[in-house]
């Protein structure tokens, strides 16, 4: 095998990791969008649950208020997990430029 077309499979495979490193960045990046459909679908449930259950306002602690909070925590918490996964792959980009500069 010639050691010019090793080089360039070898390039090539550089090039292929770092774009599906580059499409992994760009498929996490925030979205307006996703934000107000997790809020709409909170809110809704909210709406449901007053819906099956309209007494929970009478209680000391309005159940309601306890959705919400646990509505807003899942929602951090999977922003939190998209953030993670962005950082790990700008991480692994930069790592990868940085082993290959000279």
């Amino acid at each position: 095998m010639n050691t010019d077309k090793v080089d360039a499979d070898t390039v090539f495979n550089n090039m292929k990791n770092k774009q599906v490193l580059l499409d992994e960045f760009e498929k996490t990046r925030p979205n307006w969008r996703a934000f107000y459909f997790r809020f709409a679908v909170m809110i809704l449930f909210v709406a449901f649950f007053l819906w099956l259950y309209p007494e929970a306002f009478k209680q000391p602690i309005p159940f309601v208020v306890l959705i919400v909070i646990f509505g807003i925590a899942g929602i951090l918490n999977w922003e939190i997990q998209r953030i993670d996964s962005r950082i790990d792959a700008l991480y692994k980009l930069l790592k990868d430029d940085f082993n290959k500069t000279p």
